[in-house]
C-alpha cells in the first residue's frame, strides 16, 4: 500500500534544502506559502499532493495531480502508484471525505476520477463504475425525502442520471429489490434532468411489476410520488412542459391510489386549503387544489386536519364561498346563532349584520330560516322612522334579486326607490326605474307591486321629499332621466324641495 505521508515527507526534505523560502520560522513547509502554478518546480506540486492525498480532499489532489502530470516527466508515478492513488481517491469519494456537502459525491468516481478526461481513467476499473453508480442511485434518492440534504441530494442524482453510460450501467432487476426499500416521501424538487427521471421510471417500473406482483402499485407509487409532485407544482411551468405531459400520462389510476402518491395529493391539497382558508387568492391555484380533491381516496381526512390547524384564523363571514363546505358544520351553528341575535336585536337596520347574513349558503343555515330573518331585517329597514344612509342603501341595492320568492323584490325596490331620492342617489335610482319601465323584460304585475311598494312608503314615511336637481334631464348622463317622467306621472307622491 502506498506510504502517503512517506511521500510527502521526501518531498518535504527537498523543498528545505532548495526552497528555503517556503519554510515557517519552526524551520518546517509553510503550507500558506505555496501556491501551486504550472511552472511550480516539481517537489512542491507533489508536496502539495500528497498533503492534499492525505487530508482526504481527493477533488483538490485530483486537479493538483493533473498539473503534477503536466509539468514532469510521466514516470514521477509508477503504474502500481497511479492505482493505488485512484483506489484512494475513490474511496474518499464514495466515503464522502472532507466536502462541504452532506452528500458524498459519487458521480466523481465515474466523471471526474473514472472521466474521459481524466489521467486516471484507464485505472477506474468499468465494475467500479458500475457498482458505484447502482450504489450511489439508490442512496442519493433515499435522501432526497430528508428536508434538510433534498437540495444536495438532487443536485448528486442529476450528475449520476446524465451520465452518459448511466442506462448502460443501470441494474434494473437490482433495481426492483430496492425499490421496496425507499421511503414514501421522496422528492425531486430542484432536480433537473426530469426527462431522464421519466426514462428510467418507465423501465424500472416494468422490472418492479415483473417482481413485486400484487405489491407493485405501492412499490411503483413511492418511484412516482415525485413525478406527482412536479406535476402539481409545476402545472404551468414551460420549462418541463413535455416531461410533464408525459408523466401524467404514464401514471395510472392504481398508482394514484398508492399510499406514496396519496400523502402527496393530501400534503398539496392542505397547502391549497389551507391558501383558501385565509383567503390568499394569488398563490391559491384553483385547479391544483380540484385536481387533488378528485384523486384523494379520503379527502375528508385531509380537510380535518386543516380545520383543526386554522380554525382560530379563520373568520366565517369573510370566508369566499368556495371553501365553506369545507367547515364543519358545527362550526357554523355557534356564528349563525351569534348573527341571527345581531339582526333579531337590530332597533334600526344594520347593512353589516344582513351582508353577513346574506353570505350564509345552504351549507350552513336551511333556507328558509335564511329567507324569515331576511325578511325581519328588512321589516326593520322599512319601520325604521329615520331613513338610512345613501351608501347603505347602495349596498342594500346590491342584494336586489335575492329578496325571495313572488314580488318581495318588488316591494323592497319600491322602497330603495324612495330612499334613493331622498338621499340623492339619482343614478341608481334611476337604474331601478329604467328596470322597471323596460317592456322587453318586467311583467306588468311586476310593475304594479312596484309601484304598490312606493304607495306605502309615502303612508308609512309621508312624501318623498325630492330635490328638483334630481329633474334635470342631464342629471343621470348618459342614461337618459326617467325619474322626471315618474315624478311628473305621480306628482301626489312627492315634496319637491325648491
Amino acid at each position: 500500500m502506498i506510504d502517503v505521508e512517506a511521500r510527502k515527507s521526501n518531498c518535504g526534505e527537498q523543498i528545505k534544502i532548495n526552497h528555503k523560502e517556503l519554510l515557517n520560522a519552526r524551520g518546517e513547509v509553510d503550507l500558506y506559502q505555496i501556491n501551486v502554478q504550472k511552472n511550480s518546480p516539481k517537489e512542491v506540486i507533489e508536496y502539495k499532493f500528497w498533503e492534499e492525498l492525505g487530508n482526504e480532499k481527493y477533488w483538490r489532489a485530483f486537479n493538483t495531480l493533473g498539473i503534477l502530470l503536466a509539468r514532469v516527466e510521466k514516470n514521477i508515478f509508477s503504474e502500481n502508484d497511479l492505482e493505488q492513488i485512484t483506489n484512494i481517491m475513490i474511496k474518499q469519494a464514495v466515503g464522502g471525505k472532507e466536502i462541504a456537502s452532506p452528500i458524498p459525491m459519487y458521480s466523481d468516481v465515474f466523471k471526474l476520477i473514472g472521466g474521459k478526461e481524466s489521467p486516471l481513467e484507464k485505472y477506474v476499473k468499468e465494475e467500479t463504475k458500475i457498482e458505484t453508480l447502482n450504489f450511489a442511485f439508490w442512496e442519493v434518492l433515499k435522501q432526497t425525502s430528508d428536508r434538510q440534504k433534498r437540495s444536495l441530494a438532487s443536485e448528486e442524482l442529476d450528475r449520476i442520471i446524465e451520465y452518459d453510460n448511466f442506462f448502460n450501467y443501470f441494474d434494473f432487476n437490482k433495481g426492483a429489490e430496492k425499490a421496496f426499500e425507499m421511503p414514501e416521501n421522496l422528492n425531486l424538487e430542484g432536480f433537473k434532468y426530469l426527462w431522464n427521471y421519466i426514462r428510467w421510471f418507465l423501465v424500472q417500473e416494468e422490472a418492479i411489476y415483473r417482481k413485486a406482483g400484487n405489491q407493485a402499485y405501492e412499490v411503483v407509487g413511492k418511484l412516482a410520488a415525485p413525478l406527482v409532485d412536479r406535476l402539481l407544482s409545476e402545472k404551468s411551468s414551460s420549462e418541463h412542459k413535455k416531461e410533464l405531459k408525459l408523466a401524467r400520462l404514464i401514471i395510472d389510476e392504481e398508482i394514484v391510489k398508492s399510499k406514496a402518491v396519496q400523502n402527496v395529493l393530501g400534503e398539496v391539497f392542505e397547502y391549497e386549503l389551507g391558501l383558501g382558508f385565509e383567503g390568499n387568492d394569488y398563490e391559491f391555484d384553483s385547479d391544483v387544489f380540484k385536481s387533488c380533491e378528485r384523486n384523494l381516496v379520503d379527502a375528508q381526512k385531509h380537510i380535518d386536519s386543516v380545520w383543526k390547524i386554522k380554525q382560530e384564523n379563520i373568520t366565517l363571514s369573510k370566508l369566499d364561498p368556495q371553501f365553506k363546505k369545507y367547515v364543519p358544520r358545527e362550526a357554523y351553528k355557534f356564528y349563525v346563532e351569534k348573527i341571527r341575535e345581531e339582526i333579531s336585536s337590530m332597533k334600526r337596520f344594520d347593512i353589516n349584520y344582513f351582508e353577513n347574513w346574506m353570505k350564509l349558503t345552504e351549507i350552513e343555515v336551511s333556507k328558509s330560516i335564511q329567507g324569515r330573518i331576511r325578511n325581519r331585517a328588512l321589516d326593520v329597514y322599512f319601520q325604521q322612522t329615520q331613513r338610512p344612509s345613501g351608501n347603505v342603501l347602495e349596498s342594500l341595492t346590491r342584494f336586489r334579486g335575492r329578496f325571495g320568492s313572488g314580488y318581495e323584490d318588488e316591494k323592497v325596490s319600491g322602497f330603495l326607490f324612495s330612499d334613493l331620492l331622498l338621499k340623492k342617489r339619482w343614478n341608481v335610482a334611476n337604474e331601478i326605474i329604467i328596470y322597471y319601465h323596460d317592456i322587453e323584460f318586467q311583467k306588468p304585475e311586476s310593475e304594479r307591486v312596484f309601484f304598490e311598494s312606493i304607495q306605502n312608503y309615502t303612508r308609512l314615511h309621508g312624501k318623498i321629499k325630492l330635490d328638483k336637481e334630481g329633474l334635470r334631464k342631464k342629471i343621470c348622463y348618459p342614461n337618459y332621466n326617467q325619474i322626471s317622467d315618474f315624478v311628473e306621472a305621480h306628482k301626489d307622491l312627492f315634496d319637491i324641495q325648491a
